[in-house]
């Protein structure tokens, strides 16, 4: 299920804001790293998500550094333009 949830996100990037398909990539972590117990409903529910990682094409150092962004900063994929 992670797995298909990242892939609908990179196919939402590639459909709705024409992000070049080979620069985007998918993964699934599943239970590996969740962020909440999944013994309760509300548990399970907040280890349903999605974490993007923005890489920089050239750090200082000449190594990609991930850029984080905080969840309520990223536009809903359903609102309008």
């Amino acid at each position: 299920m992670s797995t298909a949830r990242a892939t609908e996100i990179i196919k939402l990037f590639i459909t709705k804001f024409a992000v070049a398909p080979n620069r985007l990539s998918a993964s699934g972590c599943a239970e590996y790293y969740p962020t909440a117990s999944n013994d309760t409903a509300e548990g399970r529910a907040t280890n349903r998500r999605v974490d993007l990682v923005i890489l920089n094409s050239i750090s200082d150092a000449g190594v990609p550094s991930p850029t984080v962004i905080a969840p309520d900063a990223v536009p809903s994929a359903t609102a309008p333009p």
